[in-house]
């Protein structure tokens, strides 16, 4: 009985962390190493680029991803910030879904760590 409640125990304080290991892109028990080349990311990129939608209430899903040292592209759009330069000209959700809202053009701009990519959007 001792040993099933230290396991209930260990599992709920895994659950309890799991926004910070989503956060920091390493999940319980992976190796050092590879948590550290995870950590820092290289560079960031907004897919896809230089848009054009046609009229109000048309819409574009946006991908935030990142490059790590190890390589390897990773989608971040989850944990990225969204915002836009012109709020009159459209919206833009926490999950990258621009929708627009007048015609003209705007800046889309994804952070995420220290990075951030832009992309432009016409309407």
């Amino acid at each position: 009985m001792h040993t099933k409640v230290q396991w209930v125990t260990r599992m709920i304080s895994i659950k309890a962390l799991m926004p910070l290991f989503i956060l920091l892109g390493v999940l319980p028990g992976e190796p050092a190493e590879q948590k550290q080349e995870l950590g820092a990311h290289v560079s960031l990129r907004v897919v896809p680029q230089a848009v054009t939608l046609r009229g109000a209430q048309a819409s574009q899903h946006f991908l935030a991803l990142a490059e790590y040292a190890d390589g390897l592209e990773r989608d971040v759009t989850a944990r990225a910030h969204f915002s836009i330069s012109e709020v009159k000209k459209g919206q833009i959700d926490s999950s990258g879904r621009f929708v627009a809202r007048s015609a003209g053009a705007d800046v889309l701009t994804a952070e995420f760590g220290r990075r951030s990519a832009r992309t432009a959007i016409r309407i």
